[in-house]
């Protein structure tokens, strides 16, 4: 009664093309499900986010076509955090494979599906053995320089915004200490010209 329970709640939650959206109503359902489970972390208006999710949303067609027994999950933190503190993702994307005995497996961020079914295909077991064969021989691997050049170029250009940013600290805290020193200065130059305006004064008062 109770799987028949997690099933209903995990097909509740499946999208249209069989990928399960993590919520607070079936995470813990999708953990306790026995099953390998295979989440992509994003949030909506990550540009670096795009690509990985397009290729992980062919994922659960090829899953079923490789007999992989894992679900496919997507974890919007914007929706639901507590995957992501649960597991310390603190950096989006990211692709995360979680065994039955709570084991986890990083996947390397990748804009390519037939790279994540090849990193599937080491971590989990196929569900009938005659297509055990079959799915084990892979799919060609994409040349790294060519699987997330994308991602690449935007953390690069990321990388740039936090160069000017840090550029523009320093130079406004630069600004900030030269007008506190000029500010002082000018305090100073003008008490010793008080004290030598009454030191004058007093050597020519009548009751000196």
């Amino acid at each position: 009664m109770i799987l028949i329970l997690l099933l209903f709640l995990l097909a509740l939650s499946s999208t249209a093309n069989g990928l399960i959206v993590v919520t607070a109503d079936n995470y813990t359902a999708i953990k306790s499900s026995g099953k390998h489970v295979f989440m992509m972390f994003y949030y909506e208006g990550c540009f670096e986010c795009a690509d990985v999710h397009s290729a992980f949303s062919l994922l659960p067609q090829i899953v079923e076509e490789q007999s992989l027994d894992v679900i496919v999950a997507l974890v919007d933190i914007m929706v639901y955090y507590t995957p992501a503190f649960e597991f310390n993702i603190d950096f989006f994307p990211n692709l995360l494979l979680l065994t039955p005995t709570s084991t986890q497996y990083y996947c390397p961020i990748t804009k390519n599906v037939n790279n994540m079914v090849n990193f599937l295909i080491n971590y989990v077991p196929v569900i009938n053995d005659s297509n055990a064969e079959a799915a084990n021989k892979g799919i060609e691997i994409v040349a790294e320089e060519e699987v997330s050049q994308d991602l690449k170029e935007g953390y690069d250009t990321i990388r740039e915004y936090r160069k000017y940013i840090i550029g523009l600290v320093i130079l406004l805290v630069w600004a900030f200490l030269f007008i506190i020193c000029s500010t002082i200065n000018l305090s100073l130059i003008h008490i010793c010209r008080c004290r030598r305006l009454l030191t004058c004064r007093s050597r020519w008062s009548p009751y000196h």
